[in-house]
């Protein structure tokens, strides 16, 4: 069994969830076992790439109030929201690799997602 800083990983696997490959750890440790998850980091550079097209895509996009209160458009608009983030990321990247785009634009949803600022659907 490998040790952990506060106990030990009692099994560890991978998991492609949507476009990220997701590592898990369950430890166990003195107080209970826990789930360890791993998600890959995009770093600062990226980040500040995603940040720019995101700016664009919201000056550039207009959403009706029915859209906002209907939850097969929003569903619908947030793939929009995708589908033009990675045009403007091609755009941007020529050279970018299919998997690698479709994994910064669902990473950047899902960062939105856990911060508050989409909801699901």
């Amino acid at each position: 069994m490998e040790k952990t800083s506060k106990g030990h990983i009692l099994e560890s696997y991978e998991l492609d969830v949507d476009l990220a490959r997701v590592k898990i750890n369950i430890e166990k440790e003195e107080s209970g076992c826990f789930y360890n998850l791993s998600i890959p980091k995009i770093d600062t550079g990226t980040a500040a790439l995603l940040d720019e097209i995101r700016k664009e895509l919201v000056s550039v996009t207009s959403i009706a109030i029915g859209e906002i209160v209907d939850q097969k458009s929003i569903a619908k608009v947030k793939q929009q929201f995708m589908k033009d983030a990675g045009k403007m990321l091609k755009e941007k990247v020529p050279d970018i690799e299919k998997d690698t785009e479709d994994f910064l634009v669902y990473c950047r949803a899902y960062r939105r997602l856990r911060d508050g600022q989409l909801r699901s659907s």
